[in-house]
C-alpha cells in the first residue's frame, strides 16, 4: 500500500474513535506542548478561593464576636442600672418609709394611761348597747321589726356619745337593715374616740376626743 494512503487511513481511524481514545491520544501531547509556566498559571485561582473561604470564615468569626460583645455590654449595663436604683432607693426612699412607718405605728399604739375612769365606764355601756341591739337577731321575724323603733334611737345614742354625723348614720343603717345587727357600732367608735384618736379614719369620721 502507499504510504500517503497508509497515513489517510490511520488518521482516519484515529479521528473515527470514542473520544477517550481522542483524549488518550492527545493529552500527552498537549501535556508535552503546554509549557510548565502556563501549567501554574492555570492552578493558581485554588490558592485564591481557599483565601476567600479563610476570609469569610474570619468574618464570621468577628460577627459573632461582636454579638457576643454586644450581650456582655448589655448585661453589665443591666446589673450597673439595677445597682444604681437600688443605692438610690436605699438612700432616699428608705428614710421615708422608715419614718412614715414609725409615725403610723405611734398613732396606731393606744395610750391606755390616757383614758381615764369615765372613758372605762363608757365603754362598758358601749358594750351594753350593742349586745341589746344584737338580742334582736334571737327573734327572726319580729327582731328585724323591732329594729324600726331601735334604730332612731342608736342613732341618737352615737350622735351623743361621739358627736359624729357619720358614726350615727352607719349606726341608723346598721340596726335597720336586716342581718346587719352583729356590726358592734358603739364599740368601734369607742375604740376609735379613746385609743385610736388620731388616725386618718377618726378624722374623717369627725370623731370627737374623749
Amino acid at each position: 500500500m502507499h504510504p500517503l494512503l497508509l497515513l489517510t487511513t490511520s488518521s482516519a481511524i484515529v479521528g473515527g474513535s470514542s473520544p477517550r481514545l481522542r483524549t488518550a491520544a492527545v493529552s500527552p501531547v498537549l501535556r508535552t506542548a503546554v509549557p510548565p509556566v502556563l501549567r501554574r498559571t492555570a492552578r493558581a485561582p485554588a490558592p485564591v478561593a481557599l483565601a476567600d473561604d479563610g476570609g469569610g470564615g474570619l468574618l464570621a468569626t468577628l460577627e459573632s464576636f461582636q454579638s457576643s460583645h454586644a450581650l456582655l455590654i448589655s448585661i453589665l449595663v443591666a446589673i450597673g442600672t439595677r445597682y444604681i436604683i437600688s443605692e438610690v432607693r436605699y438612700r432616699f426612699e428608705k428614710p421615708v418609709m422608715d419614718e412614715l412607718g414609725n409615725r403610723v405605728a405611734t398613732e396606731l399604739k393606744p395610750d391606755t394611761d390616757r383614758i381615764d375612769g369615765l372613758a372605762w365606764a363608757k365603754l362598758a355601756g358601749c358594750v351594753a348597747l350593742d349586745l341589746a341591739g344584737d338580742a334582736s337577731e334571737l327573734v327572726p321575724v319580729l327582731g328585724e321589726l323591732t329594729d324600726v323603733a331601735f334604730a332612731p334611737a342608736e342613732a341618737g345614742l352615737l350622735w351623743a356619745l361621739f358627736k359624729s354625723p357619720l358614726v350615727s348614720g352607719f349606726g341608723f343603717l346598721e340596726e335597720i337593715l336586716p342581718f346587719t345587727d352583729v356590726v358592734p357600732t358603739f364599740c368601734i367608735g369607742w375604740c376609735l374616740q379613746n385609743l385610736w384618736p388620731t388616725t386618718p379614719m377618726a378624722r374623717r369620721l369627725g370623731i370627737s376626743k374623749a
